[in-house]
């Protein structure tokens, strides 16, 4: 059964799968809607209140199945609870490849255990444990707001840490965000951007309500 009630800011590790059952903390309805379609949050289109209402759900099967089944039984959460209804359409859009860059990734490989992380310090410098890079591109995703598709063809999970701080313009100058992303990506991660021009698949949100219906 799902329980829903506003929780704080999104953290990497909201959603947790395990067999038969997803539990989400302080989880947006865009993020619930992109790990329900399997979809980044370029190929989402909805109000802007998907991004700011935020929700503790735990949804659970009758017994286990695998994360496809739960990801269909998630998106018929969201129709019951949430009174989803949506449509597909598929379009020419501006999308980024992530790639690995010449020489390779440079992020270490973790072989711990535990569910990703990110811990943003300060002064720029934000450290990610035990990530997917799947998951680094949904993140650059929702930065740029744009489709961002992975193609490494790494499987595995990464510990890296990203320092902002030498590609910051001296004080009064203007910030390039995308050239500072650009930049970080390929020194630190190893890892380039290639801008395309792609069919993309979009979830159109027609309606979804902000409350849910009780349990």
């Amino acid at each position: 059964m799902p329980r829903e009630g506003h929780g704080g800011p999104p953290q990497l590790d909201a959603i947790r799968v395990e067999p038969g059952e997803v539990t989400m903390r302080g989880i947006s309805l865009m993020a619930c809607i992109k790990w329900a379609f399997q979809v980044s949050a370029g190929q989402v289109s909805g109000p802007d209140w998907l991004r700011s209402e935020h929700f503790d759900i735990v949804a659970k099967a009758a017994g286990p199945a695998p994360e496809t089944e739960l990801r269909r039984m998630f998106q018929t959460l969201l129709a019951d609870r949430f009174k989803l209804a949506f449509h597909r359409e598929t379009k020419q859009l501006a999308v980024y490849n992530l790639v690995e860059a010449k020489g390779g990734i440079k992020c270490k490989t973790s072989a711990e255990d535990g569910e990703a992380s990110m811990t943003a310090g300060r002064g720029g410098i934000a450290t990610i444990q035990r990530a997917p890079v799947s998951l680094l591109a949904d993140l650059l995703s929702d930065q740029l707001d744009q489709p961002v598709i992975d193609r490494t063809g790494l499987k595995g999970r990464y510990s890296c840490t990203a320092d902002t701080r030498p590609y910051m313009p001296p004080p009064g100058q203007q910030v390039d965000p995308m050239g500072v992303i650009m930049t970080l990506l390929q020194e630190q991660f190893g890892l380039k951007l290639e801008a395309k021009k792609e069919p993309v698949e979009l979830v159109i949100v027609d309606h979804m309500e902000k409350v849910p219906t009780e349990n």
